[in-house]
This record gives structure tokens, sequence and C-alpha cells, in this order.
């Protein structure tokens, strides 16, 4: 066992355990996968019976928003929508 961490290991543990604030435009972000999550919760629960499996799925997408949010602050930058791109013809000005 080492004695001591490198750096890249210190800057991993700092970055997955740290605070991160938000950026301007992140919980817009978050808050939209969020209700993707959630409408998703509400479908396992009116079609699945009650029972492990759909326990475990519903833990599973506690995880999932989890790292979704995750990625989204320990990454720091907030992605914009991006807006539709124009299609061109090849050799036509878009």
């Amino acid at each position: 066992m080492a004695d001591k961490l490198t750096d890249k290991q210190v800057a991993d543990i700092q970055s997955r355990f740290d605070f991160h604030d938000l950026k301007e435009g992140q919980a817009e972000l978050i808050n939209e996968i969020r209700v993707a999550v959630v409408a998703t919760a509400t479908l396992i629960n009116l079609h699945c019976p009650s029972c492990r499996e759909s326990s475990l799925a519903l833990t599973h997408l506690e995880e999932v928003m989890y790292f979704a949010d995750a990625s989204i602050v320990r990454n720091g930058k907030a992605i914009s929508k991006a807006e539709p791109e124009e299609k061109t013809t090849e050799g036509q000005p878009s």
C-alpha cells in the first residue's frame, strides 16, 4: 500500500466529494433530467407490479439522476440547448 496519494488521486477525490456550486444554466438542465426521471418512475409505478424488481428499477433511477446531475455539476459547464441546425445541400450556401 502506498504511503502517499498522487496528485491525480487527490484531484479525483476532491472532484468526487467537494461541494460544487451550480453555474448558470445548470439548474435548468438538472431540472430537465429530474422531470424525465419522475416521468419514468411514474410509468414504472403505473405499469409494474409492486415487487423487488420494480423497487430496484426505482433505486436505479435514483442513481441515474444522481450521476447525471453530478456529470453536469462536476464538469463545470452548463450546456445550453442547441438550436436546430439548418440543413444544407452540398455545394449550396446555408
